[in-house]
């Protein structure tokens, strides 16, 4: 280390051995990191094995051991869904690494995390969670609208024996609902969080739920099967009417 102040070469440390002069607020010996924004507090996570932001653990974040990652104190005592080594992957929207990212990591109400931007800018376009497809959130008030909307739509006489077998992403169980162009109802959760796995009409299989994705979507035959569940028609009228909220307590 060469000391701005004297110019003189010295071991790593957080004063100058020579004019004694203090090189930074904050320094950890073991990262020998040097942080001198009297406004950020900086504590060392022996587990995660570098600096993080924030007091320190047992004051506003705590170490889960499973998911190896430092979480918001109001998360600990069972309060979050362990991930074992939940930290230590890609956002899944910008590709960054998140267990060493700088930007603000959150976690999802299914455990899985995102960058908070990156999950601000998703959530206006999508509900369900870019990991496990899960929904972000209680979706009951928009299937009810859904419910209410198709009950005033009728499908072509030609698809009244069609059936759809169906994946729920929110429940993880299988059902089968009348065949719709967009929208199915799982049979135990009632949700539209659904996945068309096949198609049948009369008992006989006359797609799977590929050719559905591809038709519905405009795809070409044999396109790869898809979790996506379409987004309710009045998503956008809501979020234009209810801003994005602030920051949650579980950020890092």
């Amino acid at each position: 280390m060469l000391c701005m102040h004297c110019l003189h070469p010295q071991p790593a440390s957080q004063h100058c051995s020579a004019c004694h002069a203090q090189l930074s607020t904050y320094y950890c010996t073991i990262c020998k990191l040097w942080d001198d924004d009297r406004t950020k507090h900086i504590y060392h996570c022996a587990a995660c094995g570098i600096c993080r932001i924030g007091r320190g653990l047992g004051v506003d974040y705590f170490h889960c051991e499973k998911c190896n990652a430092c979480m918001a104190i109001g998360l600990d005592g069972g309060n979050h869904k362990c991930i074992e080594r939940n930290l230590e992957c890609d956002c899944p929207i910008c590709g960054e690494y998140m267990f060493t990212s700088t930007s603000t990591v959150i976690f999802m109400p299914c455990g899985h995390c995102i960058h908070y931007s990156c999950h601000q800018t998703y959530i206006q376009t999508s509900y369900q969670c870019p990991t496990c497809f899960k929904s972000l959130s209680d979706m009951t008030d928009y299937f009810a609208r859904i419910d209410t909307m198709l009950q005033h739509h009728t499908m072509p006489h030609e698809y009244a024996h069609m059936t759809s077998k169906l994946y729920c992403n929110d429940c993880e169980q299988r059902s089968t609902a009348p065949y719709h162009f967009l929208y199915h109802a799982c049979g135990e959760c009632k949700g539209y969080n659904t996945k068309v796995l096949s198609v049948e009409k009369a008992g006989v299989l006359v797609g799977d739920g590929r050719a559905a994705a591809a038709e519905n979507a405009g795809a070409p035959p044999g396109a790869p099967a898809s979790n996506q569940a379409p987004a309710p028609p009045f998503l956008d009228m809501e979020r234009q009417q209810n801003p994005p909220p602030p920051p949650p307590d579980e950020a890092l």
